[in-house]
């Protein structure tokens, strides 16, 4: 007797049920991304054990055979851009096939950090006294139609389930705007598709983005972790976005990273360039590219409070936060400073002038990833010497020369070996210096600018580009190591 024919088709869907699933790519694999123009490009899934998988990918075939947990990878060789960058077909072949439609060639740039680069498209303003309460990039939003910039939001917003999506005002809406305007910045420039991925969490320390396991290994770093059970709960940030976001991601292939950080770090500067040579160290091997490109935002004035009047006493900390981040650019290998002394705001830790911003990151990356001879950087301090009773300092990246943008220069001070410094005279001296007058008798031999939490910036150079808050001495600094 024959079974009924509802049973037999139950039958038949349970045995074929494992082959039409049998072969997956791996998660940030998915209709309408973009893949790494001109490096390798990994490619990994899961399939059953010893299930032989090939991928077909713009003329090329890779084949291997799934190991005996069921994963597998191949590697593409560098791809080229593709004619008029035409959309191609990304096929994982085995017992049965895995198909996606839609897939560019270009550049790729992970958008990491906490809240200012995980500022969302749609963000309102921060409720701190201003009347408008309305999402200052509503109107930009609105016409983001770019078919060549595509995105991919690791850890939530749009577009939704951590899918590939193009660019538009549905899936930009809850997208990094930092990284939005970076690529609307870069894309005229490059004459390529580009894609963004949105990884980071507001209000995270540095050492959410490390695995715990590699902060213990340094006697300094592992000195400011919590310990891993406290009253019975475990540490839940130490390590958690890498575990998560970064293990989900990796290795796929990217040109370079946007790091927008430090925030929920000012009291942790003396070890920011620590914890950042970790993270890079970590994040560029998990990434497979040892030379990746990473441009960090400068920390921006900032007064951490709400109402006036401003506060008697000057805060540093956040002054040495931003001398940790131009450390990191001057020690640590293809690595570039976004100075935005001049888009910070006194109240609010969340800036609205995330345009700017990415503007600013295109600059770093049209001229140090791209090969561009522009501008690209405000002054940064160079050298200094004393001759008679002036400091005479030197600046680097003086490009048309500096400027004094409030008529004369502000916020330079200095001190002599007892570290109290006061106000000082500052005037520009030709293309690149600066020379600072000594009063009589005062012993000063340090000079410090914008060494302070907030200030507003001064000096700038011919191109509109303001300098770092820069200082000449090694007096210890204010900000120790704490959990």
């Amino acid at each position: 007797m024959k079974p009924p024919a509802s049973l037999a088709l139950l039958a038949f869907l349970l045995i074929a049920a494992p082959l039409a699933s049998s072969v997956q790519l791996a998660g940030p694999f998915s209709d309408h991304m973009v893949l790494q123009a001109r490096r390798p490009v990994p490619v990994w899934g899961t399939a059953a054990a010893g299930e032989k998988i090939s991928v077909v990918f713009a003329g090329q075939t890779k084949s291997t055979v799934a190991d005996a947990s069921g994963r597998w990878r191949v590697t593409l060789d560098p791809l080229a851009y593709a004619p008029a960058h035409a959309p191609q077909v990304l096929i994982a072949r085995g017992e049965n096939d895995v198909r996606l439609t839609d897939v560019l060639i270009g550049e790729v740039w992970l958008c990491s950090g906490q809240s200012n680069m995980r500022y969302a498209m749609n963000r309102k303003a921060d409720a701190t006294g201003r009347p408008e309460e309305t999402a200052p990039f509503a109107d930009e939003i609105a016409r983001a139609a770019h078919p060549l910039i595509r995105l991919l939001n690791v850890t939530g917003g749009t577009p939704a389930d951590r899918k590939w999506g193009v660019c538009g005002p549905e899936t930009v809406a809850a997208f990094s705007a930092p990284g939005y305007f970076f690529a609307r910045a870069l894309a005229p420039h490059l004459d390529a598709p580009i894609g963004l991925v949105d990884l980071g969490q507001g209000g995270a320390p540095i050492r959410a983005f490390i695995p715990r396991r590699d902060l213990e290994a340094d006697a300094a770093l592992g000195a400011t972790l919590p310990a891993a059970n406290v009253a019975g709960k475990a540490d839940a940030v130490t390590g958690s976005i890498y575990e998560k976001d970064l293990r989900f991601f990796a290795p796929f292939a990217v040109r370079g990273m946007l790091w927008y950080q430090g925030e929920a770090d000012v009291a942790r500067a003396a070890l920011y360039p620590k914890f950042i040579g970790a993270l890079l160290t970590r994040w560029r091997g998990d990434l497979e590219n040892a030379e990746m490109p990473v441009l960090i935002v400068q920390l921006p004035p900032y007064e951490r409070r709400r109402a006036d009047p401003p506060k008697k006493e000057i805060g540093v900390k956040w002054a040495e936060q931003r001398e940790a981040q131009w450390h990191v650019a001057q020690t640590i290998p293809h690595t570039h400073l976004a100075i935005i002394a001049d888009l910070g705001e006194r109240l609010d830790i969340h800036p609205r002038r995330k345009p700017e911003v990415g503007t600013r990151l295109a600059l770093l990356a049209r001229s140090r990833v791209y090969g561009e001879k522009i501008p690209d950087s405000g002054p940064l301090f160079r050298a200094s010497r004393i001759e008679g009773n002036m400091i005479i300092l030197t600046f680097d990246h003086a490009d048309a020369g500096l400027v004094a943008t409030a008529g004369s220069l502000q916020d330079f001070t200095i001190a002599g070996d007892d570290g109290k410094f006061v106000p000082a005279t500052a005037e520009i001296e030709g293309l690149d210096r600066v020379v600072v007058t000594l009063p009589p008798g005062s012993g000063a031999k340090f000079v410090r600018y914008a060494w302070q939490d907030y200030f507003t910036p001064t000096l700038f150079n011919g191109y509109g580009l303001p300098a770092s808050p820069f200082r000449t001495d090694a007096f210890p600094l204010t900000s120790a190591a704490k959990p």
